[in-house]
């Protein structure tokens, strides 16, 4: 079940989900394809995607669970799942390039109104990262997800060139692609993450 298919349904779920997370206290941040609709172009949102610690995976599968979702721990070293009402709920510890929840992310993630639910959703930047880490030729749709956020959504500079250390040649390679296409990137941004990745001391 897709946002598309039933909005309510899976708002009610998304809902309850952050609900049962916070209420067990377990750090999180939303990210996917609902962060993308919130930053770029609105597209359709398919499962809800979530990064917790992976210290915080036990607690919130119990907490899951007691809000009546089947729970599931898919794949010990990053991935479990819990589903309701056909809606699934994707609980990750660890992304493409080995990013995962850290204390800048946290300290980054804004609090937002998403259909009447207060939710913590990635920074901007921080979904640049993602998703341009996550780019692959099989999978090219991210790498138009993080252009669709520059040209829609104000953007720390400061911070983005800071988070870029995660994936330093794939966000270089974004922002002169993105000025290729006319997209406003600042030529300074440019210029120092440059200089990061060339001529940063061996």
């Amino acid at each position: 079940l897709t946002e598309q298919d039933d909005p309510s349904r899976f708002h009610r779920v998304l809902g309850d989900a952050i609900r049962a997370l916070e209420g067990a206290a377990v750090p999180y941040v939303l990210f996917g394809s609902i962060a993308a609709s919130v930053y770029g172009k609105p597209e359709q949102s398919g499962d809800i995607d979530l990064l917790i610690e992976r210290a915080g995976v036990r607690a919130a599968l119990d907490a899951l669970s007691g809000a009546g979702f089947d729970t599931e721990e898919t794949d010990p070293t990053w991935l479990s799942k819990a589903f309701r009402d056909g809606v699934m709920v994707d609980l990750m510890t660890q992304l493409v390039g080995g990013l995962f929840l850290d204390d800048e992310m946290r300290s980054h993630a804004r609090r937002m109104d998403l259909a009447g639910n207060t939710i913590a959703v990635v920074s901007p930047e921080d979904l640049l990262v993602i998703e341009t880490a996550a780019n692959s030729p099989e999978s090219q749709a991210h790498w138009y997800v993080a252009i669709r956020i520059l040209m829609r959504t104000p953007i720390d500079w400061e911070y983005l060139l800071e988070r870029a250390r995660l994936a330093p040649r794939r966000i270089l390679s974004l922002l002169v692609y993105a000025q290729s296409e006319d997209i406003e990137v600042p030529e300074q941004a440019v210029r120092d993450l440059l200089e990061r990745v060339y001529h940063a001391p061996a």
